[in-house]
């Protein structure tokens, strides 16, 4: 079960990072394949392009620095904020995995690695280390080189700042309710972010996101509401450069059996069901998954074809052109041996009944 519950979590990926708003008035023609190689391959250049230019701003040369002088991750395709794994590449798919795409990992690290909020950490060239002193204010702060060329001249020009930072801890687990962070080079501010998240008897009922790198701005937000026996989840997300929208994303889903989203939930909560849309670029899909139809069908489930006619029955998602709406191709659900044990795989279908794999024809560019 927990093979098939990751191969979900891919197919999840593949659509939340080339989905887009559903259109009543759009077309359903079809690309021939051709036609739809080219759209991909356009938009695969085009999201390649915008990663790259993010992380060549100032701000993130500063933070890819940051990242590899004190051992933390931007996340998988190097996402240009450190909390944004969700659009990236969660490893599973259940509740505790979607609360903590929304955490800020920087902030995690920062409290794992110190025994109060009050540090300042500065990057010393002669030890190749950090050296330490507290501070009065609540803040943690690290200094360091901004780039590879102050690296070089042994330059301290940037400086991060996580500071209004407000914990939950329970055991050796830790969910933020606030924080702010602030990243300057020269103490011209070029990356900013705030992270605000709300509480009840409940549970978690909102977190928000904004992060500044100029040009680019990024929003997102997670929403639950809760009833006797379920908690409904509304995540979005809104990318822009220079004020123009790049990507955007609704995704709601439903968790049953429970009507609190605990922020230190132990088990395994997968969502019964999963629909919604994000838009990327010249592509759009849109997603619909009866996840619990589909687990109830292969619970017992023994012969590998029995799993692939249920994924196909339950877990569906259609590609189209945006703002155009004709039809680039769709998920299908084939078997493939991995290692000793054959699984279910989630491959691209043009509209020629042809297929790739989601590597081949996203063209790399997502690493799923």
């Amino acid at each position: 079960m927990k093979t098939k519950i990751k191969i979900f979590a891919m197919l999840f990926v593949a659509g939340t990072l080339v989905m887009s708003s559903c259109n009543p008035d759009d077309k359903d023609e079809p690309l021939t394949k051709e036609e739809a190689q080219e759209v991909l391959s356009s938009t695969s250049e085009e999201m390649q392009s915008i990663a790259v230019e993010a992380m060549s701003t100032p701000g993130g040369n500063a933070l890819m620095t940051l990242m590899m002088l004190n051992d933390m991750e931007l996340g998988k395709n190097q996402q240009i904020v450190p909390f944004a794994d969700l659009l990236s590449n969660p490893t599973e798919f259940d509740a505790k995995t979607l609360v903590n795409s929304f955490i800020p990992q920087m902030v995690i690290k920062a409290k794992k690695n110190t025994s109060q909020m009050g540090e300042i950490w500065t990057w010393n060239f002669e030890t190749g280390y950090w050296d330490y002193e507290e501070t009065a204010e609540n803040s943690v702060i690290w200094i360091f080189p901004s780039n590879e060329n102050q690296m070089v001249a042994q330059v301290n020009d940037a400086k991060l700042t996580i500071s209004n930072l407000e914990l939950l801890e329970q055991n050796a687990d830790i969910f933020p309710i606030s924080a702010s962070i602030s990243l300057t080079i020269d103490e011209v501010e070029e990356m900013s972010a705030s992270y605000e998240a709300s509480l009840s008897n409940n549970g978690i009922e909102e977190i928000q996101i904004s992060v500044t790198l100029a040009p680019f701005e990024l929003n997102a937000s997670l929403i639950a509401t809760s009833t006797s026996n379920s908690v409904k989840v509304v995540i979005s997300h809104t990318l822009k450069k220079d004020g123009v929208p790049l990507s955007t994303s609704n995704i709601e889903l439903v968790f049953e059996g429970t009507s609190v989203l605990n922020p230190f939930m132990e088990d395994d909560l997968m969502p019964s069901t999963a629909k919604g849309y994000l838009h990327m670029g010249e592509i759009k899909a849109e997603v619909n998954y009866a996840v619990a139809a589909f687990l109830g069908a292969t619970v017992n489930a023994t012969d590998i074809n029995i799993l692939v006619a249920a994924a196909n029955e339950h877990l569906n998602m259609i590609f189209k052109t945006y703002p155009g709406g004709d039809k680039i191709g769709s998920i299908t659900w084939d078997s493939k041996w991995d290692m000793e044990e054959e699984i279910i795989t989630p491959l691209f279908e043009y509209n020629d009944g042809t297929t790739e794999t989601l590597e081949e024809a996203f063209n790399f560019t997502f690493q799923l």
